[in-house]
């Protein structure tokens, strides 16, 4: 591989990590504007298949980021002469995987405060 290959691998994998991380801040917001607006109208059931999904969709996402900047660390160990920084990017994606946990184990526990929340109707 020479230098130009490396460059336009790193810039690839680097723009698949920032379009995930754009993705994720949008289904966050959608999620959290969801709880704030009918967590407490919607019942137990569909909290939790809501909550399923977005859980299942964040974990692919997950995966996503720390999978693509372990391959940078991978790939920069290996052409260490053109990224020798390369260290940096196993920090990254336990940085970036935390965050991203964190984002969406606070989002949870909102919806289901919300939901709990709800007004008991009488039938």
């Amino acid at each position: 591989m020479n230098e130009g290959e490396f460059f336009e691998f790193l810039n690839g994998t680097v723009g698949v990590v920032m379009d995930t991380w754009a993705t994720f801040i949008t289904v966050f917001f959608a999620y959290v504007v969801c709880a704030y607006l009918v967590g407490r109208k919607i019942s137990y059931i569909q909290s939790a298949a809501l909550t399923l999904a977005y859980s299942v969709y964040t974990i692919l996402q997950l995966l996503t980021v720390y999978f693509s900047l372990e391959r940078i660390g991978e790939v920069g160990a290996r052409y260490s002469e053109f990224y020798p920084d390369h260290e940096r990017a196993a920090y990254f994606s336990v940085a970036s995987v935390s965050l991203m946990s964190l984002i969406w184990f606070m989002s949870v526990v909102y919806m289901v405060n919300e939901n709990m929340k709800r007004e008991v109707r009488a039938v």
